[in-house]
């Protein structure tokens, strides 16, 4: 008897423990509230979507952030100008060590700044890489098919490298990511990839 009186007890605390947990109002689901007292500027977020340029993406918000707070003004630069002459700079490289390095999507922020200063830059409204039907970036195909080409290059059977293999390389990348401009206007003056930087 001693028994079932101890585990009824036992049953009413934990009983009482449970309905004394629950409320009984509605709550106030919100969430948190911002008061915004200093707005910083700021560059806006873009999306790399199902491209491996994270690297690209950063370096350029990087240096997109930097030229706000020097100059005032809002730039929004190209990331797909970085990728086309990385790869291309990249698969040279890949070739000429017989494919002792990586070949693949990813490559280093510093990247972003070797490009700018070889090649130049230019603004995301006259080079978007976008030539293959999307409004987004997606590089499953095109990384495949570049990664193949390289590797080809590396098993001729010829043994002996063509003058025109890096030629149909860009080719490649001119086709999914547009032919690189030679010129541009940008706020009415013209320039060059290399004298826009």
């Amino acid at each position: 008897m001693k028994r079932v009186i101890s585990l009824i007890l036992t049953m009413l605390v934990v009983l009482s423990i449970n309905v004394s947990a629950q409320e009984d109002g509605k709550k106030d689901n919100k969430g948190y509230v911002f008061t915004e007292e200093i707005e910083i500027p700021h560059t806006a977020v873009r999306n790399q979507y199902r491209s491996g340029t994270c690297w690209s993406f950063s370096g350029l918000a990087f240096v997109e952030a930097e030229l706000l707070r020097e100059t005032g003004k809002l730039f929004d630069l190209s990331e797909m100008f970085c990728v086309y002459h990385t790869y291309s700079d990249k698969a040279d490289k890949y070739v000429r060590t017989a494919g002792n390095l990586n070949f693949g999507a990813g490559a280093e922020f510093t990247d972003v700044f070797r490009v700018i200063n070889n090649y130049g830059i230019v603004p995301e409204g006259v080079y978007s890489g976008l030539e293959y039907g999307t409004e987004m970036h997606t590089h499953g195909e095109l990384d495949v098919l570049l990664k193949s080409y390289v590797d080809a290059i590396l098993k001729n059977k010829n043994r002996k490298l063509t003058p025109v293999w890096h030629e149909g390389f860009d080719k490649v990348l001119g086709t999914y990511l547009g032919e690189l401009p030679e010129t541009f206007t940008y706020e009415g003056v013209e320039y060059t990839p290399a004298s826009f930087r």
